[in-house]
């Protein structure tokens, strides 16, 4: 009777985790499609219903007091003075993305509490990914179907500004926006590389990165590019062994590589030259933020007035809209951080930044230097530290912590960190040592 309770408990335990992944999956790739769904209440209460299942969950596997002290911080400081406490109504308010961020935070209280549902995010996340890096080669070749037919249904009698990315180069896809199209894809290449890079690969595989590095390009995304490019470059240094001599070299040879296909892609594939053209005019411009420290002045300046505790949780882009006359985040989340949350908030931010990252490296270095037995937890812990290395990249002039494309996969990335670090530091990892 008490195996069979044992037995029981484990089985659902990985039941719930089950549909965890795959509400992680819905919600970080259904992007600019969830606006199908009718109704602001609507929207809103699916992921209300998503966080109590979390909680559930996480009460039913047991808490974990250092995470769950951090995650009441972090939470407890988005409600301080922040726009959705002091704009309740539930009926006009899209509480969407601060729904899912408060899911987000509550999953690395829950997720690193085991590892199996992480397979089932990535495998079920890429085929999504790989939908949206489909259609937009695809679409890029075939001008007549996006402009008639897929522009429309996105965006209806709007579609006129996706049109005008269309035109210019940069393929928004399936989604509202060339640069949420360009979040998707990244986080598709960067999963098939870990894979590719770290556990078994196939001929499908190649094909998969290769199509999906292509749509990158045509989304015209210098930033995820660039960014996306140094993430890669910092795992496939570390993984190249442990003498430093080795090590630089291979990352040399990448880098040689790296630059001859680029010049490849530039000469022979005219749809992708956009983003080349412009990096190039990125760097011969006189502001290389492209204009924004407009932002970023609006963040000191109001930063200054409230040191302590901020404006408050996502009142950044009315304050904005007041200012500059538009609705806009600052294209970079610490000068944000500090401008919404204070002294206080960013330091309670960054904190947990600088913990996940640094358990990142110290997993990924350990699995390393010894022998595992499934290569896949090795290809967990690479993922996870790419990840997070272009997720705080990307804060620097862009607002990941803000998109739920972005911030989803990145605390999964914190939770595989934490769970990792606390099986190396409980002597756990041994198990998987041949």
């Amino acid at each position: 009777m008490k195996d069979f309770k044992i037995v029981f408990r484990s089985s659902y335990g990985g039941f719930l985790h089950y549909y965890i992944a795959w509400g992680l999956i819905f919600f970080s790739t259904i992007a600019s499609l969830f606006n199908f769904i009718p109704g602001t209440v609507t929207r809103n209460f699916m992921v209300g219903i998503f966080i109590v299942f979390l909680f559930i969950c996480s009460m039913l596997k047991g808490i974990n007091r250092n995470i769950f002290l951090w995650i009441v911080l972090m939470i407890g400081i988005t409600l301080i003075n922040g726009y959705y406490l002091k704009n309740p109504n539930i009926y006009t308010v899209n509480f969407v993305p601060y729904l899912t961020f408060i899911c987000a935070l509550v999953l690395c209280w829950v997720g690193e509490m085991r590892i199996d549902w992480v397979d089932i995010y990535l495998k079920g996340a890429l085929m999504a990914y790989c939908i949206y890096a489909g259609v937009t080669v695809i679409t890029r070749f075939l001008p007549s179907l996006y402009i008639n037919h897929i522009a429309p249904i996105l965006a209806g009698s709007n579609s006129q500004s996706l049109v005008a990315f269309y035109k210019s180069g940069c393929m928004a896809g399936l989604t509202l926006h060339y640069s949420i199209n360009g979040m998707l894809i990244t986080v598709g290449v960067l999963i098939i590389y870990s894979k590719i890079l770290l556990y078994k690969k196939t001929k499908k595989d190649y094909l998969i990165f290769g199509v999906m590095i292509l749509a990158l390009l045509f989304t015209g995304k210098r930033g995820h590019l660039i960014f996306a490019l140094l993430s890669m470059l910092v795992v496939y240094f570390i993984n190249s062994g442990k003498k430093i001599g080795t090590r630089w070299w291979k990352i040399l040879r990448a880098i040689v590589l790296i630059i001859f296909a680029g010049i490849i892609i530039y000469k022979y594939v005219p749809a992708a030259r956009v983003v080349f053209d412009r990096i190039v005019e990125m760097f011969e411009s006189d502001d290389i933020t492209n204009n924004r420290t407009r932002w970023w002045n609006v963040a000191i300046t109001y930063f200054k007035q409230n040191i302590l505790f901020g404006i408050g949780w996502g009142n950044f882009a009315g304050l904005c809209a007041r200012v500059e006359g538009y609705y806009a985040h600052c294209h970079n989340v610490y000068l944000q951080l500090l401008c919404e949350t204070g002294i206080v908030g960013f330091t309670i931010y960054i904190s947990w930044m600088v913990k996940c990252l640094y358990c990142a490296f110290k997993n990924f270095i350990y699995a390393r230097d010894i022998k595992m037995q499934d290569e896949k937890d090795y290809y967990f812990m690479g993922f996870s530290l790419g990840y997070q290395i272009f997720f705080l990249l990307y804060c620097f002039t862009g607002n990941p912590l803000y998109d739920e494309e972005m911030f989803i996969p990145y605390f999964i990335s914190c939770a595989i960190s934490l769970y990792y670090r606390k099986r190396i530091l409980r002597g756990d990892i041994k198990a998987i040592q041949e």
